[in-house]
């Protein structure tokens, strides 16, 4: 399971001896929901940076957007990935949607209120720490991601992993689908063929209708969930790193590094 999946994870940068440590590169806060003077609650985040290498105006940084909190998604599934990037030369952001992990208040079914989350954080992302953002998002997540591109007009691209398409979530999501169908931001589909929440005929339906410029990244044979586990996670990388040197903003950048095989 994840919990497993994670301690070998952990375990395995731990007796790496890699150059980075996750104690090195990854920083907690507390971002307060509401008025400054009377915040209502906070989403609890956490920045994923290699301090010595991290430049504001260029180096590209990713709010990674956690998968359905209902089904039990946190901002603790995406931070193998964080670290990842971490290594690749990126900066990225994780955090626990409301009510979720260290996040005050209460998840909801349609993800509305989970968007408000996204957007929140992205901005402080780009007011405090890269000018380069990107929103990757994970099954649910990436429907919450990209519902929230159009609120953040500074964003320069879109990674959905597992966009949920299909007849059944379309009942709870499906009013967040025409935000990235239209918008006109880079945008990276991440796949598995066997996807149990979206058929292939459906997902092809959405990409004859969506604006470019547009990617897409077909896993072949490989389900929803498979998809998301941290077994993937390097490889999701790789792909993320040739479509953001593709579309890179002029005057941005690529990951300064290669991804390091051996964590």
């Amino acid at each position: 399971g994840f919990c497993l999946n994670r301690l070998v994870f952990l375990c395995s940068v731990i007796m790496s001896g890699a150059q980075l440590r996750v104690s090195d590169v990854c920083t907690p806060y507390k971002l307060p929901v509401g008025p400054q003077d009377n915040p209502t609650g906070h989403i609890a985040l956490k920045m994923w940076m290699n301090k010595t290498e991290h430049k504001r105006e260029t180096t590209p940084t990713l709010v990674l957007v956690h998968p359905y909190g209902k089904m039990g998604g946190s901002g603790a599934f995406m931070e193998q990935m964080a670290f990842y990037f971490v290594s690749a030369g990126y900066s990225a952001c994780s955090f626990d949607q409301r009510g979720i992990g260290n996040s005050s208040g209460s998840s909801t079914y349609t993800c509305h209120a989970e968007v408000d989350d996204t957007v929140l954080v992205t901005d402080w992302v780009l007011n405090n720490f890269a000018d380069n953002v990107y929103l990757l998002g994970s099954s649910a997540g990436s429907v919450v991601a990209g519902s929230a591109v159009p609120r953040v007009p500074r964003v320069q691209g879109y990674i959905g992993i597992g966009y949920t398409w299909g007849w059944l979530a379309s009942i709870l999501f499906g009013r967040h689908y025409d935000a990235i169908l239209n918008s006109k931001v880079p945008k990276l589909f991440i796949m598995g063929t066997a996807d149990g929440f979206t058929a292939m005929s459906t997902f092809n339906k959405y990409w004859s209708k969506m604006a470019e410029p547009k990617a897409k990244q077909l896993v072949e044979g490989i389900g929803h969930f498979e998809l998301e586990t941290p077994a993937y996670d390097q490889k999701i990388v790789e792909w993320v790193d040739a479509f953001i040197r593709k579309h890179k903003p002029e005057g941005g950048a690529g990951g300064a590094a290669p991804v390091k095989s051996s964590l």
